[in-house]
């Protein structure tokens, strides 16, 4: 794909094709970091997503540039840039802000989503007033989208706000708070296409469990997230932890499930 996009720039042949070209070059090139990133590089998501922004600059798109931003703040997240993480997406989402008159949905959900990479970021950095100001933000430009939506694949809309809502509870030290949060959302409005989201939502419920000590509604919510994408539970950090956390104070009552889970994710026992 990108020998593609980079063949398709350098042909183009007036300023409108080479504008598409572009814009296409952005859009592989963050497909690319996100692949990347999933595969737990580290340099080589952060030089796609750059290029991806540099791509969609050319193209003076709006929408493009936000983004590529929403995938530069993933990029600077994970590389513990936190602080960077946080103004990015803020700063592409008060650009769009600007242009808020007509805002179409699709618009709306490329907004609220940056937004909500900023309240991410700021309650990663224990500034809950500050995090909980963008998520009010985020809330309310859901309700005025009213609907689910996958617009750029960020699936942005009132049940990925309720989720993220149960993270934010947990990030900021309520576990028993984000179990209870978690029984509001309405998981079956993702889309087939959104396992992932779904997955990720069910190990963030069963890290709320662990941490109260609740290992039976743990180990139940992770059995829940393998029935939905069992790949996932292989490559996440946070399941491994609770594993080893369970299996290193074993309880009888649910020791057969926890161990046929634990060899299935591949922590020894």
């Amino acid at each position: 794909m990108i020998a593609d996009s980079y063949r398709a720039v350098r042909q183009a042949e007036s300023e409108e094709q080479k504008r598409r070209a572009k814009r296409l070059e952005a859009l592989v090139y963050r497909v690319t970091s996100g692949m990347l990133d999933r595969l737990g590089e580290t340099r080589l998501p952060w030089i796609a997503a750059e290029r991806s922004m540099a791509a969609a600059e050319h193209t003076g798109d709006p929408l493009l540039i936000a983004g590529g931003a929403w995938r530069l703040a993933v990029v600077l997240r994970h590389a513990g840039r936190l602080t960077e993480s946080t103004d990015v997406p803020i700063t592409a989402a008060d650009a769009l802000r600007a242009n808020d008159g007509k805002a179409t949905p699709a618009q709306l959900s490329l907004y609220g989503s940056l937004m909500l990479k900023g309240a991410i970021g700021a309650a990663t950095l224990n500034d809950h007033s500050t995090a909980r100001d963008y998520f009010r933000e985020v809330e309310h430009t859901a309700e005025r989208i009213g609907e689910d939506r996958n617009d750029f694949w960020l699936a942005f809309g009132p049940t990925n706000v309720a989720i993220h809502r149960v993270w934010l509870s947990l990030e900021m030290g309520d576990p028993a708070h984000a179990v209870d949060l978690a029984d509001e959302v309405p998981l079956d409005r993702l889309p087939p296409e959104l396992a992932e989201r779904r997955t990720s939502h069910l190990i963030t419920v069963a890290w709320a469990h662990y941490l109260r000590r609740e290992h039976r509604e743990a180990l139940d919510t992770l059995n829940q997230a393998r029935a939905a994408a069992p790949e996932q539970l292989l490559f996440t950090g946070r399941v491994h932890s609770m594993l080893r956390g369970m299996l290193k104070h074993e309880r009888r009552s649910i020791k057969g499930d926890l161990r046929e889970l634990s060899e299935f994710v591949g922590v020894a026992a």
